[in-house]
């Protein structure tokens, strides 16, 4: 168990907060990725002479959160794409929360699905639980219409990752430089982006040995660019008079 905890907590990529406390109960939470548990008994993190310092040397007693791969999730372009393009503020909260509903119960079948085929197929990759589930227990019929919906399931979030990387390339960085481009021009442009962008996600694919592994570095990718401002969306920082400190 503790060689399962161990591998568990140093696991990359990951999201953690250290929670503490000072002597007289106040508490803080700071997000890390360093630490590093070498024992069932022994955790390693490189601190400054913080606020969270402070509190370890008052009480030693803190909390570790972990949040693996899913915290991805949480600044994924794929999922923004979708909330920012919501008519309204109102309407991206309501379909977040609808989305929030329908994906918890997903994802327990899921998982359920690939223990049980663990169970059944040993010897499977983790990459072809599913597969190996289709192939083994479905008709022919069935097994057509089932990899016809995960195809378009992939293609729909495929489609969604590669519009949201030519946009910021077409708009952030070239329109950038060339502001007086025309509407026309850079529709040219997106589109020899999506060949571009489509080719080298598909050399991709083909160099790397596992899906999973290749997950965990689209992930990782993408939790760089909206990591800092959902932190601090999050944990906003103490208002300075009328205004945040974001206003100012």
């Amino acid at each position: 168990m503790s060689g399962k905890l161990r591998e568990y907590f140093n696991k990359q990529p990951r999201l953690g907060v250290i929670s503490t406390s000072s002597k007289d109960g106040k508490v803080d939470c700071a997000v890390y990725g360093s630490p590093q548990m070498i024992d069932e008994k022994t955790v390693i993190v490189a601190l400054a002479r913080g606020r969270t310092f402070a509190n370890l040397e008052e009480n030693p007693h803190a909390v570790f959160m972990i949040i693996v791969v899913g915290s991805a999730y949480l600044v994924g372009p794929d999922m923004y794409s979708r909330l920012l393009s919501a008519s309204s503020p109102r309407d991206a909260k309501i379909s977040a929360l609808f989305a929030a509903i329908i994906l918890i119960p997903l994802a327990f079948i899921i998982t359920s699905l690939g223990v049980f085929s663990r169970s059944l197929y040993p010897a499977s990759p983790p990459e072809g639980a599913i597969l190996s589930l289709m192939t083994g227990l479905l008709s022919p019929g069935m097994l057509g219409l089932v990899a016809a919906a995960l195809l378009a399931a992939f293609m729909s979030s495929a489609d969604t990752s590669l519009m949201t990387v030519t946009s910021i390339l077409t708009f952030d960085i070239y329109k950038k430089a060339r502001p007086e481009a025309s509407t026309a021009h850079l529709m040219n442009i997106s589109r020899i982006m999506v060949v571009l962008i489509g080719s080298c996600a598909l050399l991709l694919a083909i160099s790397l040995p596992g899906i999973i592994k290749t997950l965990l570095i689209a992930y990782t990718v993408f939790t760089s660019d909206l990591l800092m401002v959902w932190v601090d969306t999050m944990y906003p920082p103490p208002p300075l008079g009328k205004r945040s400190i974001m206003r100012e």
